[in-house]
């Protein structure tokens, strides 16, 4: 029947759950078919951008700067758990840098859809707990559930984050113990913080004595670490568990990390998440700065590498009540750095 159609004229085209409403001219007759379902593959990508060409997406940044464009979306076919996510999202940004001929990364990716940052905060274990949820596994935990959309950014609008991530900056005040980004002088994330210890100890990890105070300076990140093995560095042994302080033992969370680079050296000294809330807002650890699990997330993504870092001991700032901060290393009689 269809050989003998003598003409095929378009009316509407409109794209929705493969719904296709057009006008076949049969033999000189009109015939209106609606909601006929075809499955059509021909030329998807082309498809794929027509139709995500026709959303428009209000897009508001960290720093409240509003964007109106069309993006192209990407569905989430099955679910992605949290030991999954690193490499899902690595492969979905590199997926994306052929077709965009840009060299799109998680960082753009995920600011582009900052509703995932704070679904990636929201595994924090205390997070979970406040709301009457125990997990002992934050790995097996779904991240991207099956149906998920996720914003792909255009070249101008990649390089737009890109550029606007440049501009970020991490100051951290030793004895106030609180961390602070700036998006050139906005103050975009704010948090509190754990130390070094005032004190040197033996780490035979390293076979000598070291300094665990928190030290001072300029630098960068160096380097960031999606999933860090962690190692006590008083026994030199792999953590796989950590126990809480509701004494619960749960599996050592996906956590990323930031390696700095201070005075041009690397020296060890990491911003990485604590698995221990009580130890925040005290000179603790062994000279890294320690964050809940949830702020990690804002800080990772917020901080790519080259981003710079102010590590500072300014006592000249008072803490919340207006009295004068503590002198935690003695700074009279000690050098910080």
């Amino acid at each position: 029947m269809f050989q003998q159609c003598i003409q095929a004229i378009w009316i509407y085209q409109y794209f929705t759950d493969k719904l296709f409403i057009f006008v076949l001219t049969v033999q000189g007759q009109l015939i209106m078919l609606t909601h006929l379902f075809l499955l059509i593959y021909i030329n998807f990508y082309q498809f794929a951008q027509t139709k995500n060409n026709l959303d428009a997406v209000r897009y508001d940044d960290y720093c409240g700067n509003k964007y109106e464009q069309n993006v192209i979306t990407d569905t989430v076919r099955v679910n992605i758990k949290m030991k999954n996510y690193f490499k899902y999202i690595d492969n979905l940004a590199k997926k994306y840098s052929d077709s965009l001929h840009f060299d799109l990364t998680e960082y753009e990716l995920v600011n582009y859809n900052p509703d995932l940052i704070d679904s990636l905060a929201a595994t924090d274990y205390y997070s979970l707990t406040s709301r009457g949820i125990i997990d002992v596994n934050q790995r097996e935990r779904v991240i991207l559930p099956a149906g998920t959309i996720l914003f792909i950014p255009g070249k101008p609008e990649a390089i737009t984050v890109r550029n606007n991530l440049s501009r970020n900056r991490i100051i951290i005040n030793i004895p106030e113990y609180k961390m602070r980004i700036f998006n050139d002088n906005l103050l975009i994330y704010s948090t509190s913080v754990r130390v070094g210890r005032n004190e040197s100890k033996y780490l035979p990890s390293i076979n000598k004595y070291s300094d665990l105070r928190t030290r001072t300076g300029k630098g960068v990140v160096y380097r960031t670490e999606q999933n860090p093995t962690w190692i006590n560095s008083v026994e030199g042994k792999k953590y796989t568990e950590t126990r809480r302080d509701d004494n619960f033992v749960t599996k050592m969370p996906i956590s990323p990390s930031l390696i700095l680079k201070m005075h041009g050296i690397i020296s060890g000294q990491l911003i990485h998440a604590t698995t221990n809330l009580e130890t925040l807002e005290k000179a603790y650890s062994n000279g890294s700065v320690g964050t809940r699990e949830s702020d990690m997330w804002y800080i990772y993504y917020y901080a790519p590498p080259g981003t710079r870092v102010d590590i500072l001991y300014d006592l000249n700032v008072p803490d919340l009540e207006g009295n004068p901060l503590n002198d935690i290393y003695n700074q009279a009689n000690h050098r910080i750095n």
